[in-house]
């Protein structure tokens, strides 16, 4: 997986999981960067990405201690890992996955409402007489010899 796709995927973790088990991102020296659970101690909600260097690497390492978490870092790759390797010894090494799909070509999705304003009086609701017995009803619901009456259901239907 390049550098770039995986960035991708991280700032879209990121951005999936903010505001909710996700309280913030804190900008670091050079680009890095950590992300920070108020609740969840979990180190997948807690971490640094994009450290390479010493001076980096204390800094995440105090915003961590800062926030009362472990130290986390979250390695792009092999290279990355390598330059948190010649900073430190881990605890633990974990592999990143990531739950993504490919786009498949399925059944599109309707078109989204669309709100429309309307400027005047109120517009008058539709009528609630049913035609073929000519009395009120509740919603065109009544029934014939005990079934529905075809014109009323159409008309419930919208196609009328």
């Amino acid at each position: 997986m390049s550098g770039r796709v995986f960035d991708q995927l991280r700032n879209a973790h990121i951005k999936a999981l903010a505001g909710g088990l996700l309280e913030g991102v804190e900008s670091g020296p050079d680009g890095a960067g950590y992300v920070w659970s108020r609740t969840i101690p979990d180190p997948t909600l807690n971490f640094a990405f994009g450290v390479r260097t010493a001076s980096q690497f204390a800094w995440a390492g105090a915003v961590a201690l800062g926030r009362g978490r472990a130290p986390a870092f979250l390695a792009r790759d092999a290279a990355e890992a390598a330059a948190l390797r010649n900073l430190f010894e881990p605890a633990a090494v974990f592999p990143a996955c990531w739950m993504a799909a490919r786009a498949c070509a399925g059944p599109r999705l309707p078109e989204p409402l669309r709100l429309v304003e309307h400027e005047g009086p109120r517009p008058r609701p539709p009528s609630r007489r049913c035609s073929c017995v000519s009395r009120r009803t509740s919603a065109c619901e009544h029934t014939c010899a005990d079934t529905i009456c075809r014109r009323c259901a159409r008309r419930a239907a919208g196609r009328d």
